[in-house]
C-alpha cells in the first residue's frame, strides 16, 4: 500500500528532514576544522546528495517494493542505489578539492579525509530517516485497520440487527391468527371463559409488540408468556388436549432473548397430531447458574414432518444470538416430535 500524504505534510516533512541532515553535517564538518566557509561548501553539497537518497528509499524504495513484500528488488535497488551515492559523494569530494580557490590541504574538514567514515554517517542518516518514514506508515496503517474493523462491526450489527428483528416480527402473525380464532370460536358459545381469554390475548399482544423490542427479557416475563399462550390454546382444544408444563428455575434473575422458545411450541399445537383421542405435549424448561434447558414432546401420526419456517427462524436467531453457546437437536421418533435445546452462559439482570 503506497503511502499517500498531502503536500502540507510532505513539505513540513522535508523541511525537518534538511534541518536534521544540515545539523548532523555542521556537526561532523566543523569538528577540529579551521577553516569555517570550506566546511559550509562540503555542506551545500553533501546535504542535497543525502536529501536525494533518503527521498528515493522515502518515496519510492520502501512504498513501491518493501511494503508490498518484494524483498529482492528492493534489495537489489537499495545497494544500486547506496553505491551510486558513494560513486556521487567521492566525485563531489574529488571535484572540491580540485576547483576551489586558494585552497590548502591543512584547511580541508577532518571528517572529509576519512571517506568512509562520512559515506557511513550519509547512509546512517538514510537508513534513521527510511526508518521513521516506515514506522509512520506502520502507524496509519493501523489506525486504518481499526477503522475499517469498526465500521465493518457496526455494519454487521446493524444487519444482525435488521436480521433479528425481521424474524421476530415473522412469528407473530401465525401466533395472533390462532388466539382470534379461539375467541371467536368462544364469542359463538357466549362462554364466560370470553373476557379473560381476550384479557390474556391483551396482555400477549402487549409483550408480543413492545417487549420483544427489547434484546433482553427476564426469563419469568418468557414463562409468563407461554403459560398465557398455553392457557388460550387449552381453550380452543377443550378436552382434546393433554399438556403438561414442568419448570424448575434454581435461579430467576437471567434474561434471554424474548420469544425463542415460543417458534417451538407453536410448532407442537400447529403440527401435532391427535393419536388415541388425545393430542399429547410435554414442555419442560430447568434453569441452572447460568444454563437453560428446555425440551418439549409433542404427539404426531410417524409421517414426515415439515419444520415449518418458524423453526427455520429460530434456528437463524440461535446462531445470530448465541453463537458456539447453544445446541439444538430436533429427532421424529415414532409419533412424537422432539425438540431440545440448551444454551449457555446467561447473563445475570443487572449484568446485561
Amino acid at each position: 500500500m503506497e503511502l499517500i500524504l498531502s503536500k502540507k505534510h510532505s513539505k513540513k516533512r522535508q523541511l525537518i528532514l534538511i534541518v536534521v541532515i544540515s545539523f548532523c553535517f555542521q556537526f561532523l564538518l566543523s569538528y577540529g576544522s579551521v577553516s569555517s566557509p570550506y566546511s559550509m561548501v562540503f555542506m551545500v553539497g553533501l546535504i542535497p546528495i543525502t536529501m536525494v537518497i533518503c527521498n528515493v528509499f522515502i518515496f519510492k524504495l520502501i512504498p513501491s517494493f518493501l511494503l508490498k513484500n518484494k524483498l529482492v528488488p528492493f534489495i537489489t535497488w537499495s545497494i544500486t542505489t547506496l553505491l551510486g551515492s558513494a560513486i556521487l559523494t567521492l566525485s563531489f569530494l574529488i571535484a572540491t578539492v580540485a576547483f576551489l580557490p586558494n585552497f590548502t590541504a591543512d584547511q580541508l574538514p577532518p571528517s572529509t579525509k576519512n571517506y568512509p567514515f562520512l559515506l557511513a554517517t550519509m547512509w546512517i542518516i538514510v537508513a534513521g530517516s527510511s526508518f521513521l518514514s516506515l514506522w509512520k506508515h506502520r502507524q496509519l496503517t493501523q489506525i486504518e485497520n481499526l477503522s475499517l474493523e469498526k465500521r465493518l462491526a457496526e455494519k454487521e450489527a446493524a444487519i444482525k440487527s435488521q436480521e433479528l428483528s425481521l424474524l421476530k416480527n415473522q412469528l407473530h402473525p401465525h401466533f395472533l391468527f390462532n388466539s382470534l380464532n379461539t375467541i371467536y370460536s368462544l364469542a359463538l358459545s357466549k362462554s364466560k371463559e370470553t373476557p379473560e381469554t381476550v384479557l390474556k390475548l391483551s396482555d400477549l399482544l402487549d409483550y408480543t409488540l413492545y417487549q420483544v423490542n427489547q434484546p433482553m427479557v427476564e426469563i419469568k416475563k418468557e414463562l409468563d408468556y407461554i403459560r398465557d399462550y398455553i392457557d388460550l390454546e387449552k381453550t380452543r382444544f377443550d378436552d382434546s388436549l393433554q399438556i403438561t408444563f414442568e419448570k424448575h428455575l434454581d435461579r430467576d434473575d437471567l434474561k434471554m432473548a424474548p420469544m425463542l422458545l415460543m417458534p417451538f411450541i407453536e410448532n407442537a399445537f400447529k403440527h401435532g397430531k391427535v393419536l388415541h383421542q388425545d393430542q399429547v405435549i410435554a414442555i419442560k424448561l430447568e434453569v441452572s447458574n447460568d444454563q437453560l434447558e428446555f425440551n418439549i414432546r409433542n404427539s404426531y401420526d410417524g409421517k414426515a414432518l415439515n419444520k415449518g419456517i418458524g423453526l427455520q427462524n429460530i434456528q437463524e436467531r440461535l446462531k445470530m444470538l448465541y453463537p458456539n453457546r447453544h445446541a439444538l437437536r430436533i429427532e421424529q421418533k415414532e409419533h412424537i416430535f422432539e425438540i431440545n435445546l440448551q444454551i449457555k452462559g446467561l447473563k445475570p439482570v443487572l449484568n446485561v
